[in-house]
């Protein structure tokens, strides 16, 4: 933990576990380079690596709770006609939004990975970051 003080560790998850974004040219010496570099070889290598999916599996009590603007009793849509219906809920809440226009695409681009990235313009800018990242990866 006093790794990611001394380098202005990321406040929040990351700090409190020792994780902090390493200055220029420290990468691989801190939790943090460790963390990534142990993801490195699966990803050259082609392992399959778990995939974290939101299920979107919520029930009619849950989904106001979540969603009070679009759903009732404060918003318009009824709870009942979009629960344990993950495609509809997907595509209704995350729909014609986060760059998702075509049919469905809010299904498609639900949350996923550790950070729960949802939509199309968030994973295709992750996938630029990656694409960048890995050019710089000796």
């Amino acid at each position: 933990m006093a790794e990611a003080h001394r380098h202005g560790g990321i406040q929040g998850h990351r700090g409190g576990f020792g994780i902090s974004a390493p200055p220029p040219g420290h990468e691989n010496k801190t939790a943090f380079g460790r963390f990534f570099l142990g993801l490195r070889a699966p990803l050259e290598e082609g392992f399959p690596t778990p995939r974290f999916l939101h299920s979107l599996l919520a029930c009619a009590a849950t989904t106001p709770k979540v969603w009070p603007s679009r759903f009732r009793p404060t918003g318009p849509l009824n709870p009942s006609a979009y629960a344990h219906n993950p495609q509809k809920l997907a595509n209704e809440v995350h729909g014609r939004r986060m760059g998702n226009t075509a049919p469905g695409d809010g299904f498609a681009y639900r949350g996923r990975g550790l950070l729960q990235l949802t939509g199309k313009d968030s994973l295709a800018e992750r996938k630029e970051w990656l694409r960048r990242t890995r050019a710089a990866w000796p």
